[in-house]
């Protein structure tokens, strides 16, 4: 295997290309004293190609679980071409988010004057690092990212209909209290004839084409996940015939199979809602949480809530329950973005057997509006949740759009 290596700015550095058919690809790590102006980056990415092109992948687990997916080849080969660059993305940023606070708060790397919170660091630099590894990566052709305006053209020169959307850092003020956050994903085709009227007469015609193609329902999603920081790193993914979970192994740099074939349990005995919020829920809500905690359906619930959306959602689709964010008389529409987080999730959680919905449809029949598009979630266990949508009336907020 030729092995290029070479300090950059921050990012994914691309291709160092095939050769004798052999293992192509980049492992980034940071250098020695971990600051955010260079990266040293080696060719170890271990990708294997055959000397036809197409992506063999048996050198990791992930890669091997993707090969054993019902997906057709050729989506396979693709699909793999954006995860292995994001995996390595999302490693480095698990390595930042352990090691930023002690940087920036006793360290004082940042240089004198630095005044950005722990979580506003890294959610920047997830934020270069996932769109670097993107635009680099040679298949994806439009990246959304959450916070953005408009989703970008990144790969111009690429023939790629690959579209991915993306919350870099979703949670990062929880690490200023040892807390977990997470990364969130999907990736689409670009569909054109998915479209609708609500596009800005302000874009240009090649940006309203971006805008179009990137507004597709969950229904269409070919891969998605999230990858969460904490204690451990753990990485969740679905293309569409079940869910399975990955653990980083720090040492060796790979995530390793933790959780084969996740399966949400039918009921829980967890809810997770913001109740703090609860004064400006409507009442079927308010009902529902007392239902949970009286144990009206033969099990007590307990409260559970991280503040943390993925790490809330994942306790519950390893352990059942359900997690809700409802509608409030000041988030009328909901809170939580569609295409970033309620998408992705919905799909994972219906993947491993649950349901997930905005009380009033099935989240991923839901065609986006816009790219920021808010709506209301739960999700959680199917008789749980068949419980929940036999009680829950959406009723509107008085003066205040409602979704």
């Amino acid at each position: 295997m030729s092995q290029k290596c070479q300090k950059t700015k921050l990012g994914f550095v691309g291709w160092d290309g095939v050769v004798n058919g052999g293992r192509i690809g980049f492992r980034a790590a940071r250098c020695p004293r971990r600051g955010p102006g260079c990266i040293h980056v080696c060719a170890t990415w271990s990708q294997s190609v055959s000397p036809e092109g197409s992506v063999v992948r048996n050198a990791t687990e992930v890669g091997r679980w993707l090969d054993g997916q019902s997906v057709a080849s050729d989506i396979s080969n693709r699909l793999a071409l954006v995860l292995f660059p994001l995996l390595d993305s999302f490693m480095d940023i698990a390595e930042e988010s352990a090691h930023a606070a002690w940087r920036v708060k006793v360290d004082g790397e940042h240089g004198p004057g630095f005044s950005s919170s722990v979580g506003e660091w890294v959610r920047r630099f997830a934020d270069q690092r996932i769109r670097s590894a993107l635009g680099q990566c040679g298949e994806v052709k439009i990246v959304a990212m959450e916070g953005d305006g408009a989703p970008s053209i990144v790969g111009e020169q690429s023939a790629s209909c690959t579209i991915a959307v993306v919350d870099p850092l979703n949670a990062g003020s929880s690490l200023e209290v040892g807390g977990s956050c997470s990364s969130m994903f999907g990736i689409f085709q670009m569909n054109l004839s998915c479209l609708t009227s609500d596009v800005t007469t302000k874009l240009n015609e090649e940006e309203i084409a971006c805008v179009y193609a990137t507004l597709q329902p969950g229904s269409n999603l070919l891969l998605a996940g999230y990858c969460l920081y904490g204690a451990a790193t753990t990485l969740v993914l679905t293309v569409g015939s079940g869910v399975t979970g990955f653990t980083l192994d720090r040492q060796s740099r790979q995530f390793r199979l933790s959780h084969p074939n996740i399966k949400i349990p039918r009921r829980g005995a967890v809810y997770s809602f913001n109740e703090s919020r609860s004064p400006h829920w409507n009442k079927t809500v308010v009902e529902l949480i007392e239902m949970l905690k009286l144990g009206r359906s033969g099990t007590a619930f307990s409260a559970r809530y991280a503040g943390s959306l993925a790490t809330d959602v994942h306790r519950v689709l390893v352990s059942g329950g359900i997690f809700g964010y409802p509608p409030d008389r000041h988030q009328s529409l909901g809170k939580l973005r569609l295409l970033f987080n309620g998408a992705p999730l919905a799909w994972i959680i219906e993947q491993a057997g649950g349901i997930a919905t905005t009380g009033k449809e099935r989240v991923l029949d839901i065609i986006p509006t816009s790219m920021g598009q808010r709506i209301p979630l739960f999700l959680g266990s199917h008789d749980d949740m068949q419980e929940f949508l036999k009680i829950y009336s959406p009723e509107p907020f008085e003066g205040m759009p409602n979704y």
